[in-house]
């Protein structure tokens, strides 16, 4: 299986789980996810050939992971840090994003996830309209509530 490009929110909940599962329930970000969304996405994630990082879920990620009070903050920004330098990163220009048409409708960040999408990689995501913009498109991408249903 290809690297995963995952979007942010399911980029904190993997962050967040890797740190101490137990944090889940307590992080003010993850209010819609369980210790099991954690597991099914960790598992999803251990049968690809790794995760492929942007800077702009990133920087995203690393703001909304700070959402806690300490000493959770720390560990999980630590775990982070050696998330970020265990797999590869693709920097995508935003003039070349912003060009694209789902950049008006879905912001700068989805826009490089379906220029990044094109590239030999899954987009994971929770987002419903960036999942369907990137099956409009025909991009190998993944709907992870359809992956929660089918639980």
């Amino acid at each position: 299986m290809p690297q995963i490009l995952i979007d942010t929110n399911l980029l904190v909940l993997l962050a967040v789980g890797l740190t101490d599962r137990k944090y889940i329930s307590k992080h003010k970000r993850l209010a819609a996810f369980d210790e099991s969304d954690f597991d099914l996405l960790a598992n999803y994630i251990d049968q690809s050939h790794g995760l492929l990082f942007c800077p702009n879920v990133l920087t995203e990620a690393s703001n909304l992971m700070r959402y806690v009070s300490e000493p959770m903050r720390t560990e999980i920004s630590a775990y982070f840090e050696l998330m970020i330098s265990r797999f590869g990163e693709e920097y995508v220009k935003s003039a070349e994003a912003s060009e694209d048409a789902a950049y008006r409708a879905l912001g700068l960040t989805d826009a490089v996830l379906l220029t990044l999408a094109k590239k030999d990689a899954i987009l994971l995501t929770a987002d419903l309209e960036l999942y369907l913009e990137g099956a409009r498109r025909g991009l190998p991408v993944i709907n992870y509530n359809h992956m929660r249903e089918a639980q």
